[in-house]
């Protein structure tokens, strides 16, 4: 009883965290190591959203973990490799900057660390069901 009431809880706890977007700023601190390992998460990928040679080692060493146990450790709390976390976090923003139009979307791909725009369009088109030309489009 004791160790489906962990898992319950353990489940509970990542399905909450994938709903929320990642990048979004939290007004309460965080209260647990959990949640204070996450929001540093966050808060590391956007300082170094810009470079598209930003990956797992990099953002492992900002960590201060292994490639190896940020991995481990992201995949029990949130379900999701650092890999899947950065794309997520770099085409939510994308979308934000994208709604502002102030920005092409070759622009907005370079702004979040894609080099090349049509890889950019493809993961955009595949996370959200749509172009991010549509946005534009939508937007005016």
């Amino acid at each position: 009883m004791k160790i489906a009431n962990i898992l319950t809880s353990q489940a509970n706890l990542k399905a909450n965290i994938k709903k929320q977007l990642l990048f979004a700023p939290s007004i309460e601190k965080p209260e647990t190591d959990n949640e204070r390992f996450i929001k540093k998460a966050e808060d590391t990928i956007l300082k170094c959203m810009a470079n598209p040679d930003f990956d797992i080692e990099q953002f492992a060493t900002e960590m201060c973990y292994s490639s190896r146990q940020l991995r481990r450790k992201m995949q029990a709390l949130i379900g999701i490799n650092p890999v899947e976390m950065i794309r997520e976090i770099r085409l939510k923003h994308s979308l934000e900057l994208l709604k502002q139009q102030k920005y092409t979307v070759a622009e907005v791909g370079d702004l979040v660390g894609f080099n090349d725009s049509k890889y950019f369009s493809k993961q955009f088109q595949a996370y959200f069901g749509y172009n991010p030309s549509d946005v534009l489009k939508k937007s005016r």
